[in-house]
């Protein structure tokens, strides 16, 4: 089952990024897609416009206000009715029809998502098993980007974002080496220009993200590439142990105490041999499964991986999950 575009697949196979003549820095027609297998090329769009079919009725965006666009879970064309005809024998009278259905049903990635999903609640105790079981295979294999895909798609403006549902199933785009093309929208996962520029503000509190087991980072929804330049500054104070108000404060470069990395655990205590994390710190990842690296006050460097940037309080080492107080964040991008 082709995952996307063949074309996107030899491209990614031999250059990871490509560019379209390159796209100049701020040349509002230099974009970079993502696509649904962690692949990126640059282009630039033919399109000028984005309706949206949003609660508030369709909205037709200017292309060049539209910062990024976070596409939501779309079937591949013919695709929906081969996994519902293979989650259909999932209940088949014939035994071999059903083990082989649930061995099936897995090839087809998280494009199975809604027929498992579908199969769990079923009143049939087998069909509901089986789609148990295949859920924990997808869960095991799939990343968590992908088990968490959205119904509906994200248009982030400098007003803000709008959330509803592109109107087409393409964007027409120019490739450097290959021309004119389309971009299937089920194939896309991400679409921003390059070079754009963030800058942000926010809190970051310490109730939703010092929780223990680094179990609640702050999503920034900024893309980090080879070329972005990171410069965030971060004050405030939080509380530590509110019990005993002001007795155990940290500010953003934490406190004297430690604790384990997510990869240890995560629990609270001392990491001995593991490496150690100062506890009521910043830190920031590039990625889901990207190297902690400390914020602190200020961080201004261009981060080694590439992806969406998160943003987490370390845990108390104090083992509370109770922490109090907020961290205001700038942050600024550049590139």
């Amino acid at each position: 089952m082709p995952r996307f575009l063949a074309l996107v697949a030899l491209v990614a196979a031999v250059v990871p990024v490509l560019a379209a003549d390159p796209p100049k820095k701020g040349d509002p027609t230099g974009y970079e897609a993502k696509f649904a297998d962690g692949s990126v090329i640059q282009l630039s769009m033919l399109e000028t416009t984005v309706v949206v079919a949003s609660k508030y009725g369709k909205l037709t965006i200017p292309l060049a206000d539209v910062r990024r666009i976070e596409f939501g879970f779309r079937f591949p064309e013919g695709i929906e009715a081969k996994v519902n005809a293979v989650a259909d024998d999932l209940g088949s009278a014939d035994f071999k029809a059903r083990d082989k259905a649930s061995k099936d049903i897995l090839t087809f990635g998280e494009f199975a998502l809604p027929a498992v999903k579908r199969a769990m609640k079923s009143d049939s105790p087998e069909v509901s098993k089986r789609g148990q079981d295949a859920m924990r295979k997808l869960e095991e294999t799939l990343p968590k980007e992908l088990l968490e895909l959205r119904d509906y798609d994200v248009l982030h403006t400098a007003d803000g974002p709008i959330r509803g549902t592109i109107e087409t199933a393409g964007f027409k785009a120019k490739t450097k080496y290959f021309g004119d093309t389309t971009l299937k929208l089920s194939d896309l996962r991400d679409l921003r220009p390059v070079g754009m520029v963030a800058n942000e503000q926010f809190n970051l509190e310490a109730g939703k993200h010092a929780k223990l087991r680094w179990a609640s980072w702050h999503d920034t929804g900024v893309e980090v590439t080879a070329d972005t330049t990171l410069d965030i500054a971060v004050s405030g104070k939080i509380d530590q142990w509110p019990q005993s108000p002001g007795q155990y404060p940290a500010g953003p470069n934490g406190s004297n105490g430690f604790v384990m990395g997510p990869d240890a655990g995560g629990g609270p205590g001392f990491p001995g041999g593991a490496q150690q994390f100062k506890s009521g710190a910043v830190y920031g990842k590039v990625g889901e499964k990207g190297a902690l690296f400390l914020i602190g006050e200020a961080y201004k460097a261009k981060p080694t991986e590439r992806g969406k940037l998160y943003i987490i309080i370390a845990p108390s080492h104090w083992g509370n999950e109770n922490c109090t107080g907020e961290f205001a964040v700038k942050l600024k991008t550049s590139g």
